[in-house]
């Protein structure tokens, strides 16, 4: 596990997603497909498809004008080039329905509460696992 913390950019997988989707056109379509994928699979939900939902999160947070502490920004990044790429906010609001929101909230639940979440079972074994759940619940929170 490349974290060094329990919240979500504290994280080198949550990072990685971020900078690719920053890097990408940014479209809901790519948010509903990483959501799609967790809720689809009824199987084992790997690290980086969990970190990947906790990343969209913290997307749609920042995009409702509620960012995290430790969002990505000129202060606080780990990108190798020391660039720190930028959300499409006015592009991503108007792909937030209730819907999406909903979904969100089910993808998130299911990486943080299924026995088959590779996620939740490494952060079971961990000391912060109670502070791990309690950041995803407030991330959710925020995009309610």
């Amino acid at each position: 596990m490349g974290a060094w913390g329990y919240k979500t950019f504290e994280d080198d997988a949550a990072f990685d997603w971020y900078d690719e989707f920053c890097n990408s056109n940014q479209s809901i379509k790519i948010i509903e497909a990483v959501l799609d994928t967790v809720l689809n699979n009824d199987e084992y939900v790997d690290y980086d498809e969990g970190m990947a939902v906790f990343v969209v999160c913290e997307i749609i947070a920042a995009s409702k004008g509620k960012p995290s502490e430790r969002f990505p920004d000129d202060e606080y990044h780990s990108f190798e080039d020391g660039a720190v790429p930028e959300i499409r906010y006015n592009l991503l609001r108007k792909g937030l329905t209730d819907e999406l929101i909903a979904k969100t909230i089910k993808a998130a639940d299911k990486v943080r509460d299924h026995e088959q979440s590779e996620l939740r079972e490494l952060w079971a074994e961990s000391e912060n696992f109670e502070s791990w759940k309690e950041n995803i619940a407030a991330v959710l929170d925020r995009i309610k």
